[in-house]
C-alpha cells in the first residue's frame, strides 16, 4: 500500500531525475518575472540589486502603464 508520504518522495524523486540542476558555468541560473506598473526608480533599483548576466528576466508592464514610465524602463 503506497502512503501520501511515499507517493510525495517518489514524485519529487521523479521530477529531480528530469530536472537538469548543473548550469554550464556552475552557476544556478534563476528566472525572475517582474511586473511593472508605477514607481520605475523602484524597479531600477531591485533590477541593478538582482542582476546577474546568466540569469533569465521577464519584465511586464502593464497596459494601464504611462507612456513616461515605459519609456522610462525601456531607456533604463
Amino acid at each position: 500500500m503506497t502512503t501520501k508520504e511515499n507517493m510525495t518522495e517518489q514524485l519529487i524523486s521523479t521530477q529531480k531525475e528530469k530536472l537538469n540542476f548543473d548550469a554550464p558555468s556552475g552557476q544556478i541560473q534563476i528566472a525572475y518575472f517582474i511586473m511593472v506598473h508605477r514607481f520605475p526608480e523602484q524597479f531600477k533599483r531591485l533590477f541593478k540589486a538582482i542582476y546577474h548576466p546568466e540569469n533569465y528576466y521577464l519584465i511586464h508592464l502593464d497596459k494601464k502603464t504611462s507612456l513616461e514610465i515605459y519609456d522610462d524602463i525601456q531607456d533604463f
